[in-house]
């Protein structure tokens, strides 16, 4: 089997390669650390006007139709410089998760801003109780009317202090099992950060990126706030999951 890249995947890389060389010096990283987005926004932008943002996105969308091998070299050049950037929690995970699970009117109206990087998705997927167990969530979103009624406590939410798209697993209907950790009954949410009832406490983490705890308040969103079929989003949380743990494993690699 030939593992060695091809002249499109192998430019890409170069094309990273550079980029972090010569924008992302160790003490350049610990500059952006200390602002008030925790990562270079200028960095952000070369990502997006390189068209790198849009990597694992159809083409349909103005993306560049990347798969695994794509993914995979930006992120270990990524990597290779400590980027601070979030560009696993809102291009890979984020993104995935409304590609997978969004219809074609949410795809339409979310997906082409991440891909440009104009839109920062961040993922509410674990709490304070979970230890990293996405199945264990006590936030519950009960209908109301035609939309839905959040209340609940995510943790850990890397980059959600500067999201304009906020992707939160919540309970729709207690697990027919019993257990609270149970994966029937999860749904997923896409809400803005700026929703009433949203409140964020922001804090630097030991990599030197930031994030932040969410609390909902009696957060009220609409039915196109839903992502996918209601009560069936843990295959889907799992699935994009494996996918960021592999981009970051590659980003450990580089």
């Amino acid at each position: 089997m030939d593992f060695r890249l091809n002249e499109e995947q192998q430019m890409l890389q170069d094309t990273v390669e550079r980029l972090v060389r010569g924008e992302y010096s160790f003490e350049k990283r610990l500059e952006f650390s200390e602002t008030e987005a925790g990562f270079s926004e200028a960095f952000w932008g070369q990502l997006s006007e390189l068209g790198l943002t849009a990597v694992p996105f159809s083409e349909e969308l103005g993306g560049f139709g990347g798969g695994g091998v794509e993914v995979q070299s930006v992120m270990t050049e990524l990597g290779r410089g400590l980027c601070l950037e979030p560009y696993l929690q809102s291009i890979i995970l984020g993104g995935g998760l409304i590609a997978q699970a969004g219809n074609d009117s949410q795809k339409e109206q979310w997906l082409g801003g991440i891909a440009s990087g104009e839109l920062k998705a961040a993922v509410a997927l674990q709490e304070p109780q979970s230890f990293y167990d996405l199945n264990d969530v006590a936030t519950r979103a009960e209908k109301s009317g035609d939309g839905y009624v959040l209340n609940g406590r995510k943790a850990v939410v890397i980059a959600g202090h500067c999201a304009d798209l906020i992707l939160v697993s919540a309970r729709t209907s207690a697990p027919t099992s019993g257990d609270t950790r149970d994966a029937d009954g999860i749904s997923l949410f896409a809400l803005s950060p700026d929703t009433a009832g949203v409140e964020r406490r922001t804090y630097p983490t030991i990599d030197g990126s930031k994030g932040c705890d969410i609390t909902l308040n009696n957060v009220q969103v609409g039915a196109g706030a839903l992502l996918g079929e209601e009560g069936k989003a843990a295959d889907v949380i799992e699935y994009q999951s494996g996918r960021a743990i592999a981009a970051l494993c590659a980003e450990a690699v580089g």
